[in-house]
């Protein structure tokens, strides 16, 4: 595991902080944020549910 956050998707996927890009300049006690995706979540959900079997009802 690379840091918080991870995650550990049911297929075997690992995401290390998703969304997010950042670098750790030189000499600075914390990384700088250098692109947001919020916009990843909701493609991350759609992917998964695409993925996902059916769900069956029971009778």
């Amino acid at each position: 595991m690379r840091g918080s956050p991870h995650f550990f998707l049911p297929d075997g996927t690992d995401l290390h902080n998703p969304g997010i890009a950042f670098t750790w300049p030189k000499g600075t006690p914390r990384p700088l944020i250098t692109e947001y995706t919020p916009a990843f979540w909701t493609s991350l959900v759609r992917a998964l549910a695409d993925r996902a079997p059916a769900a069956s009802v029971p009778d």
